[in-house]
């Protein structure tokens, strides 16, 4: 059985966030959510994941920074 891959999800609307959550899951993904970019930025201090989305039109600016971040 091969390992699930490691998401990590920036994205501000709760109801997004849902809605992600149960199309990745049901891919078998294993999937973390922060609100902001500036979270998500602090989640990958702590923690290293397979895949980053971002989403570059958010309310908060920080997904263009946590974009940047990731050089």
């Amino acid at each position: 059985m091969m390992a699930s891959k490691i998401l990590l999800i920036s994205q501000d609307e709760e109801l997004n966030r849902y809605f992600r959550d149960q199309l990745v899951t049901k891919g078998g993904y294993v999937v973390s959510f922060c609100a902001s970019g500036q979270s998500a930025l602090e989640a990958l201090e702590k923690s290293s994941f397979d895949v980053i989305i971002a989403e570059p039109a958010s309310a908060d600016s920080d997904s263009v920074e946590l974009i940047h971040g990731l050089k």
